[in-house]
Formats: C-alpha cells, sequence, structure tokens
C-alpha cells in the first residue's frame, strides 16, 4: 500500500513483518537462531578443508565463524561426502561473527550500528541445492586419536556445509520509532520502489539486505558434538 504526497513517497512496511518465529515480548523481539548453524566469513566453492576442524572450547556463538576453526590430524578422520538437498527454499536465522558480517556487506548500510542490530544474529533466505557432510567412515579411529591425544580434539567440530544462492539480512530493532538513513544501492528487501534517500521505520523490527549471492556458493556450515567423555568414562570402567 502507497501513498503519494507530493514528491515524497511513504511506503507501508508491511512487506517488511518476517515469518520466522521469534520469543519474547511484542516490543521487544528475541531472536535466538539455533546453536549450531553459522554464516561464512568468506564464500566458495570448495570448502573441504574446513571439513573436521575443531571449534575453541568457549567460543560463543557469535565469534564463530570458518577462520576460528582449528584443525589437527584427527581431522583428516573427516572426510567430504556431497549429498543433493534437493532446491527447498528457507529463511532462517544464523549465528554471524563479526567477520562474517562484515562479508556480508553490512558495513555499506548506514545508521543499522551494534546498538540497534541483533548483534551476532542474521537472517538468510535462501535457495539450499546441496550439502557437503563430513562423512566419519572409521570412528573407531576417530574416537582412538582423540583419545590419544585428547588436546587434539574439542567437543565441536564443523561437520556440514550448506551451498545455496538467496541474500542476507540484518535486522534493527527499537522500542521507539527508528530513522533509517539508506545508502543508495542498498535495497530493501520486499519493496521495489527503487532507492530512497531517507526512510522512517514505525515497526519493532526490520531488515535491511546485505549480500545477495545469485549463483549456488557454500555461504554457512553447521557443527557437531564430539561426545568422548561417555567413551573415555566406558573405557575407564573397563
Amino acid at each position: 500500500m502507497r501513498k503519494v504526497v507530493g514528491p515524497l513517497v511513504v511506503v507501508a512496511l508491511a512487506a517488511l513483518s518476517f515469518s520466522p518465529a521469534y520469543a519474547g515480548k511484542k516490543d521487544k523481539p528475541v531472536i535466538t537462531p539455533p546453536s549450531t548453524v553459522f554464516l561464512r566469513s568468506a564464500y566458495d566453492m570448495d570448502p573441504s578443508s574446513y571439513l573436521g576442524r575443531f571449534v575453541k572450547a568457549g567460543t560463543p556463538p557469535g565469534q564463530l565463524d570458518e577462520s576460528s576453526t582449528f584443525v589437527t590430524e584427527c581431522s583428516a578422520f573427516v572426510k567430504p561426502k556431497i549429498v543433493d538437498a534437493g532446491e527447498v527454499f528457507y529463511d532462517e536465522f544464523f549465528n554471524a561473527s563479526v567477520a562474517a558480517r562484515i562479508s556480508a556487506g553490512i558495513q555499506s548500510i548506514a545508521s543499522v550500528s551494534a546498538e540497534t542490530s541483533s548483534v551476532g544474529i542474521m537472517r538468510a533466505k535462501y535457495t539450499l541445492y546441496q550439502k557437503m557432510q563430513g562423512d566419519i567412515t572409521d570412528p573407531a579411529g576417530f574416537n582412538a586419536c582423540c583419545k590419544k591425544a585428547p588436546d587434539m580434539c574439542s567437543d565441536r567440530y564443523v561437520a556440514e556445509f550448506l551451498k545455496g544462492a538467496g541474500a542476507t539480512y540484518v535486522g534493527t530493532q527499537k522500542e521507539k520509532k527508528l530513522k533509517v538513513e539508506i545508502t543508495p544501492g542498498s535495497p530493501i528487501p520486499g519493496l521495489d520502489v527503487g532507492v530512497f534517500p531517507k526512510l522512517e521505520v514505525d515497526t519493532e523490527m526490520a531488515w535491511y539486505r546485505g549480500t545477495t549471492f545469485s549463483k549456488p556458493v557454500y555461504f554457512a556450515f553447521k557443527t557437531s558434538e564430539v561426545n568422548l567423555q561417555a567413551a573415555f568414562k566406558a573405557c575407564g570402567e573397563w
């Protein structure tokens, strides 16, 4: 719905409402993405060298990307396996490190600061084409490697990469009206109205597009737990 007043175009921002559910009060939306999914700091066509890398213990979700993981000799037990994902469309939230947020083009959008944005969280709308999964073909060897040198493993490792085409978004939220300056060339998701020099948002949440990746690339990854405590305990009891 649009209302034209002289040269000024005022747009009803109903299109900025989003379908993913969030918890919390209406005036203070709290978004909680799954703790195992992360946007990458750099997109590419072959992330296999990162599969099996371990996550440093205690790394917060908002600081983790593939570049902050570490490889050990035990990582060699995790082999890449490509799985067809069926070209299904998703609209999801992801954890994102500072490097991942910068890579997604968020620094090009004015007035979206850490004060108003969901720190460490981004949204992605994408079509999923493939998954590169970490296949542990020799679980006994993997466990034996970690038992032999516990410092070679942590409780999580990079287990899967997602290959898709779509776009990333950053959200802003504020209790009062939020005046947003849009940098020329920064499109507003859901509104085909060109570029606005200024836009007043009267809503609890609005989303602004960062990077668009029109061709399928590996843009996100998932981690998996390494349950070695049970194995060590069973070994000790035996």
